[in-house]
């Protein structure tokens, strides 16, 4: 975990949840949650940063490393709240990102999603490409810089529409002041600053296990017997 503001808990399978600080391991299947006026931010190596606003739930699915390629072919899981993710030039590869109802396909991008309490997933897209694909129809879109979808659980994506990432908010027939595109400001309840952010690990991870990057890692006492 490299920067944590305020409420942030991890809790793995079977164990209770425990409170998360700055540079904390983070293991598979972890679920790290977000209290109010609380935020965090990991390091996604080699060139990569996964911000999470106040009252957000995400899992870490597979964060693995192609030991042969060099590639990341990484999988999360936004249950709830706000997320931003970005992925640099280095970032070799492409994160999946789960919601109750789209998959996000993402490579050398940055984008804001939120997942609200009815499970409706928005996707705003600031850089490079996006595919979105209803869980429940199988439909998928491509998502340009300066572009958003909604998806309703059952429902397909709506077509791309433009938005205003400076202003960061939708009209009411595209979901309302209620359902806007998460701000900087969303990320950044308690602050985490630009400087802290640029002087995130930039170096290639050492592997563990199957392919892990250390820090991410099996849970204590996985695959004994």
């Amino acid at each position: 975990m490299a920067l944590v503001r305020g409420d942030v808990r991890g809790t793995l399978p079977g164990r209770p949840a425990a409170a998360l600080a700055a540079g904390d391991d983070l293991f598979l299947r972890h679920l790290i949650e977000t209290g109010r006026a609380s935020a965090a931010r990991m390091a996604l190596d080699p060139d990569g940063v996964l911000s999470m606003g106040q009252e957000t739930r995400v899992t870490l699915d597979r964060p693995t490393i192609d030991r042969a390629t060099g590639e990341s072919q990484s999988t999360l899981t936004l249950l709830l709240g706000k997320i931003e993710l970005a992925l640099g030039s280095l970032f070799r590869g492409e994160v999946r990102v789960e919601t109750p109802s789209a998959t996000l396909g993402i490579k050398g991008t940055v984008l804001r999603a939120l997942v609200d309490t009815a499970g409706r997933t928005l996707v705003a897209v600031l850089e490079g490409l996006v595919g979105v694909t209803s869980k429940a129809t199988g439909e998928t879109i491509t998502l340009r810089a300066g572009e958003y979808t909604i998806v309703e659980p059952g429902g397909s994506p709506l077509p791309p529409a433009p938005f205003d990432p400076a202003a960061g908010t939708l009209s009411p027939s595209a979901g309302g002041p209620d359902f806007a595109v998460p701000g900087e400001d969303a990320f950044t309840e308690t602050p985490l600053l630009p400087d802290q952010i640029r002087d995130l690990p930039r170096e290639p991870p050492s592997q563990g296990p199957g392919g892990a990057p250390v820090g991410v890692r099996e849970p204590p006492g996985a695959g004994r017997g």
